[in-house]
C-alpha cells in the first residue's frame, strides 16, 4: 500500500486493513457409560461442581438513583469461560432464574453452579475448562451482561470482546469460590415519562468525543485486579476498533424504568462542549435534548439526569426551509466522493442515501444503502498537523427523505471530510467523502495525449508545484486509499513525515481480512496484513473492485471521474517528460509547459500501520489487475533507484 495521487478519470493510492479473534468454555453431563459417547468421556475426566458468589466490587456503582438496577435480577445473563483450546464450546451462559442459580435478598450477591474442568481434559458439553497459566489471574472468567459479548463461544479468552459497549459491562475475576466483578462504563441515566413515545435514543458529545467502541476488548491485567482495555492482543489478533462518536439505545417511555448510556471509559472520558441526546420514532430523528456544559466521566462515575422531558426541543439540524435550497449533489450520478468549492459559505448540500456510483439520472434508480436512523460526520481534516476544529469542515449533517444533507460552515475552511449513515444501532450503514479544495479542480492531458488527468491528488487541497528552491506543500499531497477500497485514510500531516494528518476522529488497526461488505461498516479501520501480498485486505477474492470498463461501485472519485486503467501510455510510460526531485519531494511529468506534478506523499505500511517512505516514494496506482491474482500494475517513483520503476505490485 503506497502513496496515492488522482486525477479526471484516474489516480493513484496506498493499502490498509481489519482483525478478528478467538474464544473457550463448554458443558458436562453424568457419568454412566450405558448413556452415550458423551458419559464415556467423561469417565476419564475429572469435574468440579462449585458453587460461586458473585458480588461487586466496593468501588463498582451499581445503584442508580434508587431506581432502575441496583443488583442482580431475575434474567440476568452471565458468561463464564476458561480455557481457549481451538474448538468452540468453551463457555457457558449462566442465567439467575432464581430457582437453580439465586439472588440475594438485597441483590448485591447472585449464587451460581459452575461444573469445571481440568487442563488437558477432553472437551465436555456443560464444563468450564481451568486456565493452565499460573500468570493469570483467575482459572475462569466471568462476564456481564453475557448478550453484550461477541460470539461469545468463540471469543473469550482471559480477555474479553464486546460488541456492545453501550451496556453496564462488567467482568468478573475468581476469587476462591467468589466472582468479583468490577465495571468499565461511566453511566449517565435518564427518566422518559409515559407521556412521550420514542423508540430509541443516540448519544453524542457535541465536540465529537469517542463515546463507544464496535469492538471492545478488555480484561484484567494480569497478576492484578486492574482494569486494561487492550488496543491490540497481537496473538490472538484481537483489537480494539471502530471508535464511536455515537451510540444508540432504546428508550424506555415509563416513568418508573430508568434509560441508561454507558460509556466506557478506561481513564475517563471529557466532554469539554456537552452532550446531545437525540430521540427517534419511526425511523426519524424527532425531538432533543442538550447541553453545553463540560464536564468529566470517569469509570464508576454516575450521572442521573431524572426526568428528562421537559428540556425537549424539535430537532431539526438543517431547517426545512435550508433543506428546500438545498443543492443536490447527485442530481446526475451518484458517487463516494462529493467536491465543494470555495464561495459556497453557509450553502446547504444533499445527495441520495445510494451506494457508490448506483444511481443515473433517467437510467438507475440507485442502491439504497438501508434503513437510515442518523448520520454523523466521522472526521474532519486540514490535511496537516493543526488541531482540527470540529465542524470547521461541514457544520452540520442531517438525514430527511433518503437524501443525506450538509451546511458549510460560514467560514469555509479547506480540508476533508467523511459522513457516515446508521442505522438504529448505530451501525455505518455507508459513508461519503466531502472533499473541499482551496482552488477549483482542472483537468488535462498535459500533452501526453492519452489519458485526461485531474490536476492534483484526491483529497489535495492544492496542486503540487515543481520547486527547485522549497519542497512541495503539505495540503497538495492528499489522502491515502487501500486498493478496492472506496473510503480514504488521512496523508502525511508533514512533507517527508511519518505521522498521518490531525483528524477529529479515530483510527484503528485490525490484524484480520474483513469481507468488502465489512469494509463499508469500518471506513476508519486499517488492515494489517503483513507480508501477505495477495488480496492483503479482504477475505473476497473479487478483481473488479476498481477494475472494470466503466466506474465500479466502489471507485472513491467524484462523479465525472475515476480510477485510471493502465494503457502503456502517457504516465504509464518512462520517459515522457519524467523528471523528479527528492530533496524537494515531487516528481512530474509531461509536455513542456505543460506538466502534471504530484507530491512523494510515501504509503500507508501494511505491517505497522504507519506511513512510511514520505519523501522518498510514491506509488502510481492504476485500477487494472495483472494476470497474477492479487496484483496491480503501478508505477513507482523511488529514491533508492532515482527513477521511475515499472511495478507489478500488491494492493
Amino acid at each position: 500500500m503506497e502513496g496515492f495521487a488522482m486525477k479526471r478519470y484516474y489516480f493513484l493510492l496506498a493499502a490498509l486493513l481489519f482483525a478478528m479473534i478467538l474464544s473457550c468454555a463448554k458443558e458436562e453431563k453424568t457419568l454412566n457409560e450405558e448413556t452415550g459417547p458423551q458419559e464415556q468421556i467423561l469417565s476419564d475426566v475429572k469435574t468440579e461442581t462449585r458453587t460461586f458468589s458473585m458480588v461487586f466490587s466496593p468501588d463498582t456503582k451499581v445503584s442508580i438513583d434508587g431506581t432502575g438496577k441496583t443488583g442482580w435480577e431475575i434474567g440476568d445473563n452471565i458468561l463464564i469461560h476458561g480455557e481457549y483450546i481451538n474448538k468452540v464450546g468453551h463457555s457457558v451462559v449462566v442465567n439467575l432464574d432464581g430457582v437453580t442459580n439465586t439472588i440475594s435478598a438485597d441483590k448485591k450477591t447472585a449464587y451460581i453452579t459452575v461444573t469445571t474442568t481440568e487442563k488437558d481434559d477432553p472437551v465436555v458439553e456443560g464444563c468450564v475448562r481451568k486456565y493452565s497459566r499460573d500468570d493469570y489471574l483467575s482459572s475462569i472468567y466471568a462476564v456481564y451482561p453475557a448478550e453484550a459479548v461477541t460470539d461469545a463461544e468463540t471469543h473469550s479468552y482471559y480477555f474479553n470482546v464486546f460488541k456492545n459497549t453501550n451496556a453496564p459491562i462488567m467482568i468478573g475475576y475468581d476469587s476462591g469460590d467468589t466472582f468479583v466483578f468490577r465495571n468499565y462504563c461511566g453511566i449517565i441515566s435518564f427518566v422518559m415519562p409515559d407521556s412521550q413515545d420514542f423508540d430509541s435514543y443516540v448519544f453524542s458529545g457535541n465536540n465529537g468525543e469517542i463515546v463507544g467502541y464496535s469492538n471492545y476488548v478488555a480484561r484484567h491485567a494480569m497478576g492484578t485486579t486492574e482494569l486494561k482495555k487492550d488496543q491490540g492482543v497481537n496473538s490472538s489478533g484481537l483489537y480494539t476498533t471502530g471508535g464511536l462518536t455515537s451510540i444508540t439505545g432504546i428508550v424506555e417511555c415509563d416513568a418508573s424504568k430508568v434509560n441508561l448510556i454507558c460509556i466506557p471509559t478506561g481513564t475517563s472520558v471529557s466532554f469539554e462542549k456537552g452532550f446531545t441526546i437525540k430521540f427517534i420514532k419511526a425511523g426519524a430523528i424527532v425531538k432533543k435534548v442538550s447541553t453545553g456544559s463540560k464536564f468529566s466521566l470517569t469509570r464508576n462515575d454516575y450521572m442521573p439526569l431524572g426526568d428528562i422531558s421537559g428540556h425537549l426541543k424539535d430537532y431539526e439540524a438543517i431547517p426545512a426551509s435550508e433543506k428546500d435550497k438545498a443543492v443536490d449533489m447527485s442530481e446526475s450520478v451518484s458517487a463516494n466522493c462529493y467536491v465543494v468549492n470555495g464561495g459556497n459559505e453557509s450553502k446547504v448540500f444533499k445527495f441520495r442515501a445510494v451506494k457508490g456510483n448506483s444511481y443515473v439520472k433517467d437510467s438507475a434508480v440507485g442502491t439504497s444503502v438501508g434503513t437510515v436512523a442518523s448520520v454523523d460526520i466521522l472526521w474532519e481534516t486540514w490535511n496537516n498537523a493543526s488541531s482540527v476544529t470540529p465542524n470547521s469542515v461541514i457544520s452540520v449533517v442531517d438525514f430527511k427523505d433518503d437524501f443525506v444533507y450538509f451546511k458549510m460552515p460560514k467560514a469555509l475552511h479547506a480540508g476533508n471530510a467523511v459522513i457516515a449513515a446508521k442505522d438504529a444501532s448505530s451501525n455505518i450503514l455507508w459513508s461519503w467523502h466531502i472533499w473541499i479544495p482551496s482552488s477549483a479542480i482542472t483537468t488535462s492531458a498535459y500533452g501526453m495525449e492519452d489519458q485526461v488527468w485531474m490536476d492534483r491528488n484526491l483529497g489535495a487541497i492544492c496542486v503540487a508545484e515543481a520547486s527547485g528552491e522549497k519542497v512541495v506543500d503539505v495540503l497538495s499531497q492528499g489522502l491515502l486509499y487501500s486498493w478496492g477500497r472506496k473510503d480514504p485514510f488521512p496523508g502525511p500531516s508533514t512533507v517527508g513525515g511519518s505521522s498521518p494528518a490531525v483528524t477529529t476522529g479515530s483510527f484503528t488497526m485490525n490484524g484480520s481480512k474483513m469481507s468488502v461488505s465489512d469494509s463499508y461498516k469500518y471506513p476508519t479501520t486499517f488492515v494489517l496484513t503483513g507480508a501477505d501480498s495477495v488480496w492483503p485486505w479482504t477475505t473476497d477474492s473479487v478483481s473488479g473492485l476498481w477494475d472494470g470498463d466503466s466506474k465500479t461501485i466502489n471507485d472513491p472519485c467524484p462523479p465525472g471521474y475515476v480510477v485510471p486503467k493502465y494503457t502503456g501510455k502517457g504516465v504509464w510510460e518512462t520517459t515522457t517528460g519524467f523528471e523528479a526531485d527528492f530533496t524537494h519531494k515531487w516528481f512530474k511529468m509531461g509536455v513542456s509547459p505543460d506538466y502534471i506534478v504530484f507530491p512523494i506523499v510515501g504509503y500507508i505500511d501494511a505491517t505497522t500501520g504507519t506511513i512510511a517512505n514520505s519523501g522518498k516514494r510514491v506509488y502510481v496506482w492504476s485500477s487494472s489487475n495483472t494476470s497474477n491474482a492479487g496484483l496491480s500494475y503501478a508505477r513507482r517513483v523511488n529514491d533508492g533507484s532515482n527513477k521511475i520503476e515499472w511495478e507489478r505490485q500488491a494492493r
